[in-house]
């Protein structure tokens, strides 16, 4: 115990901890840097999801190397480019953008003229709607909670 009221003892400790546990910065520096760089909307996403990741994913890189700059023109390209819209529908965005690639205004035009695209991806077949299976939470072998009584049911 005598060994541990020692603040040296202690300092070596936690750097043991972090040694062992914490990932290198330049592993940190790499990962941010491939999300930043793979960075698109998924099918099904919101329109205001994918702003607040994209400068989220921003705030991350500034975070970990502070002497990373993306101008915000740089900004509106990557947010217009990976918003998984069609080009007719880039050139829509920009257009009504007042032909200026500023985020904060590719951002608002998004949100507002893209702001339910979700739901439109989903109808048209896009954005697969995952399934609940009943049977996870009741366990396979039984019988599914709710069934119709009535459709009969085929041998396989």
């Amino acid at each position: 115990m005598q060994d541990f009221e020692k603040t040296d003892v202690l300092a070596l400790i936690w750097q043991v901890y972090d040694q062992a546990f914490e990932r290198m910065a330049h592993e940190r520096l790499n990962d941010v840097h491939d999300n930043w760089e793979k960075a698109h909307r998924r099918p099904g996403t919101p329109m205001q999801d994918w702003c607040n990741e994209l400068r989220r994913l921003l705030f991350e890189m500034k975070a970990q190397d502070p002497g990373t700059t993306i101008s915000d023109e740089a900004l509106a390209v990557k947010m217009l480019r990976g918003s998984g819209l069609v080009k007719k529908e880039k050139a829509q965005v920009l257009f009504n953008a007042g032909g200026l690639m500023e985020s904060d205004k590719i951002e608002t035009v998004l949100k507002i003229t893209h702001g339910d695209i979700q739901i439109a991806e989903r109808r048209s077949g896009q954005a697969v709607h995952q399934k609940h299976d009943h049977r996870q939470e009741r366990g396979r072998d039984q019988k599914p909670k709710y069934h119709n009584k009535f459709k009969p049911h085929r041998k396989p």
